[in-house]
């Protein structure tokens, strides 16, 4: 079990061998994942002589990524320390187990042991590469079968593997974790990827109804050790419902259209109180909570928090933190870096001849994006050094937010130092323009050149840099 007490630091250190200024990498990565899905990533700098050293608090055992040209799975615990000497080789060949080396340590043996189980246990494609295959084309018993079958054949090498090395109270806590866990994600994914590959419409994607007997094994008081694969059964389950979730969200849907969020708040707790229970209820209710947080729903979050849905400190703490992160990070509304205006909101159609004639004869770049869209916001480097490229130029690079509040919009801007020309959308806007140009999800990008035509109605995204450029570069030569 897990003492969810006070957060102790971790300190990993290491050295790279063989490394090459100027031609190996500059930085090394931790990747971790939390119970709330805040994926939470530590980068730091590798010095001239090799060396780099991480230091940052957790609050339980869990698995991470360290990733150093690959992503390799290691155990930090609270309070502890790790050494690692990397093999600049293994850029090369990405052979772990061979160029991977740790402190003899508790700790440092137990990651030996992850690192030599995970690169001998066998067909570990067949994780990844299959198991795709399997969800699209495998029926729903199949699937169980297929997925019951690959557990035995991991569990076999398990047991050889233990018979074999001098396992850890560690490791054996992880393997096992994450081996059940594992089988448990896929099997929940499965109600939405099968649909999703297929086309079908998850509505009419019945499951037998002893699909998922296998949660009847789940301890919903399990807060051990954490694996990754847990972290993702998790966020699976979170979203799933033993009856109709799907119709519970449309019912939460359609009753925050006309009662109100607090309303619809309820229909969403009541969920997570029939299906869970414990320690898992806890965590969802905070999960719920963050997420509020984490849209950036600031008086949402206010009027349907409720402490008493949990009495683990370290959930209350975390909403505590993020509820006063969102208040610092709302309370910046300094965008005097950009050129905020708007279209009248009378102007429903036509919204793109207002726009020619606002920027007349220059090249337009549009961005429709939103503070709570992850992937927009992945662009906005490559968007910076895009317009920095073309800095003098007669080319508008033009972002529509869309689908959030004025207090949001304008806190992203400020915060992450947006430049350009930026509008936020009325909901009829962004539902015209969204029929125009053919937006399913954003971000969405469309390019117009200077007569005030839609040349790409999906222009290439800023990360596509290239493209991009030799895409604006024909509308300026014309």
């Amino acid at each position: 079990q897990t003492d969810f007490g006070n957060k102790k630091d971790v300190i990993i250190s290491g050295t790279i061998s063989n490394y090459e200024i100027g031609k190996s990498p500059q930085t090394i990565e931790i990747i971790r994942r939390d119970f709330f899905d805040l994926n939470e990533k530590h980068v730091e700098k590798i010095y001239v002589d090799g060396t780099f050293r991480f230091k940052y608090p957790i609050a339980y055992a869990q698995e991470s990524y360290l990733k150093y040209g690959s992503l390799v799975s290691i155990i930090c615990i609270p309070g502890d320390s790790l050494h690692i000497l990397i093999d600049n080789k293994i850029l090369e060949d990405e052979n772990a187990q061979e160029y991977l080396k740790f402190s003899d340590t508790e700790t440092g043996k137990t990651n030996r042991l992850m690192i030599k189980f995970n690169a001998e246990l066998p067909n570990d494609n067949y994780i990844y590469d299959k198991a795709n295959q399997a969800e699209r084309n495998l029926t729903p018993e199949e699937f169980t079968n297929y997925i019951k079958n690959r557990e035995n054949e991991y569990y076999t090498f398990l047991n050889t593997f233990q018979k074999e090395n001098q396992t850890t109270e560690i490791f054996d806590n992880w393997v096992n974790d994450k081996l059940k866990y594992e089988s448990w994600q896929d099997l929940m994914r499965y109600r939405w990827t099968h649909p999703h590959y297929n086309k079908m419409d998850r509505d009419s994607f019945n499951l037998p109804k002893n699909y998922f007997s296998f949660l009847n094994d789940y301890n919903m008081n399990d807060n051990g050790l954490f694996s990754i694969a847990h972290a993702g059964f998790l966020h699976e389950f979170s979203m799933y419902s033993n009856q109709n979730p799907r119709d519970t969200l449309k019912k939460a849907i359609e009753t925050y259209q006309t009662q109100g969020y607090e309303k619809a708040s309820d229909i969403l707790k009541s969920m997570i109180e029939i299906n869970t229970n414990g320690f898992t209820k806890e965590l969802f209710f905070t999960k719920y909570y963050v997420n509020i947080l984490k849209g950036q729903e600031l008086k949402i979050f206010e009027a349907v928090y409720d402490s008493n849905y949990t009495t683990q400190n370290y959930f209350l703490s975390t909403i505590k933190k993020e509820h006063q992160k969102l208040k610092d990070y709302l309370s910046n509304q300094n965008t005097a870096n950009a050129n905020l205006s708007d279209i009248k909101s009378s102007i429903v159609t036509g919204i793109i001849d207002s726009i020619a004639q606002k920027y007349r004869d220059k090249v337009i770049y549009i961005d429709f994006w939103a503070p709570w869209c992850s992937p927009c916001m992945n662009e906005i480097p490559y968007s910076k050094e895009i317009q920095e490229n073309f800095k003098g130029n007669d080319v508008i690079f033009l972002f529509l937010a869309n689908r959030c509040k004025e207090d949001s919009w304008k806190a992203t801007i400020a915060n992450k130092k947006l430049t350009g020309e930026h509008i936020l959308l009325t909901d009829d806007q962004f539902n015209v323009l969204a029929g125009l140009l053919d937006i399913t999800g954003i971000p969405h990008y469309t390019l117009i050149d200077r007569k005030g035509n839609i040349v790409l109605k999906d222009a290439p995204r800023p990360s596509d840099k290239d493209k991009l450029i030799t895409e604006i570069n024909r509308q300026m030569n014309k």
